[in-house]
């Protein structure tokens, strides 16, 4: 059809082939002439001015198109959609700078929608995210792409908190471009939660990168939704790293009894006493990766106490839970402490 000017796409499903998409390769008109039934078109194309639109054929009554006087025809019934498509304003590729830092977004496709540069929405397109900004409204959205690295996902989280947490503002980088054009963008106090979101994985995504840095492993599996046994083993991990000492609020372990009336003296005593519970190694599994840390684990207090007593004493006494019994104790002045050493 190149002869005519005309470039068709086709595609098949269930053993026959279909005509899929007709488009100019020298942006000649396509000649429409579309009635719909209980469809309001004027008031359906406002909803979006630039999201594709997609119209069922059960809503078109009558349809006939014509190109360079080549009648071009539809499929016979009902059963096909129209899809109408907004045509931006501009298109380019670019690179998306955050001003006086080092985070930025490489080679992203991006697709202007508006005239007036405060009136924008921007369709920005990337291999690992898919993002709408409305310049006007400062609205935003964005679509998280198959992330298959922990490096891909701390460059993706640390360009969005960087932007739209601390600068607010962005450049795009393009040779054709005298200057590069400075673009205000501040989401407003109803995405507080979406903000809290970015900054949070943002650090998440640090703090693995730093994991795998000092274990020498890689993240395969890993999640931006963490559990909470995920987040303790992570913070273990960085325990390590930075050879700080944490305070925390409870410790539950399990012991062998083998002397029940002492153990009995000291739950009823319960005022607090020194205690300490050291391995000499540890593995630390996370994302399905068993990491080993050769360096003894403490975990202490000079004032420990046990939370449920009564409960303690009712299994000893009754000859429950004897082997592997679990205890679960506090520090009365809030210094139980974890470290390695």
């Amino acid at each position: 059809m190149m002869q005519w000017g005309m470039d068709l796409g086709v595609k098949i499903a269930q053993g026959k082939t279909y005509l899929d998409m007709i488009k100019s390769i020298d942006n000649s008109p396509l000649n429409l002439q579309i009635g719909f039934k209980n469809l309001n078109f004027i008031e359906l194309l406002s909803t979006s001015m630039y999201e594709p639109i997609e119209i069922d054929g059960n809503l078109i009554s009558s349809f006939k198109s014509t190109f360079r006087d080549i009648e071009i025809p539809i499929p016979k019934g009902n059963n096909f959609s129209l899809k109408i498509s907004h045509i931006p304003a501009a298109s380019f590729k670019s690179n998306i700078l955050v001003p006086f830092t080092s985070e930025y977004l490489e080679n992203a496709e991006i697709h202007f929608f508006g005239k007036k540069i405060e009136e924008v929405v921007m369709k920005i397109t990337h291999p690992l995210i898919r993002m709408t900004m409305n310049l006007k409204d400062n609205c935003f959205n964005f679509t998280i792409n198959e992330l298959t690295s922990v490096a891909q996902a701390k460059n993706i989280f640390n360009f969005l908190h960087t932007l739209f947490c601390v600068e607010n503002s962005f450049t795009l980088d393009h040779p054709d471009f005298d200057e590069e054009p400075l673009l205000q963008f501040k989401l407003g106090p109803d995405n507080k939660d979406l903000l809290n979101d970015i900054k949070a994985i943002s650090n998440l995504m640090n703090d693995l990168s730093s994991i795998e840095s000092y274990y020498r492993v890689r993240f395969k599996d890993f999640n931006l939704n963490i559990s909470h046994d995920e987040y303790e083993s992570i913070q273990l991990l960085l325990l390590n790293i930075t050879k700080e000492k944490r305070k925390i609020n409870s410790i539950t372990f399990n012991i062998n009894v083998f002397d029940e009336e002492s153990l009995l003296k000291a739950i009823k005593n319960n005022k607090g006493a020194p205690v300490s519970i050291v391995y000499n190694q540890v593995t630390i599994n996370l994302f399905n990766k068993d990491i080993v840390i050769p360096r003894k684990f403490v975990t202490e207090a000079p004032d420990a106490y046990f939370t449920d007593s009564k409960t303690l004493i009712r299994q000893i006494q009754r000859k429950k839970s004897i082997d592997g019994l679990k205890i679960k104790v506090k520090s009365k002045k809030n210094q139980l402490t974890q470290y390695f050493s």
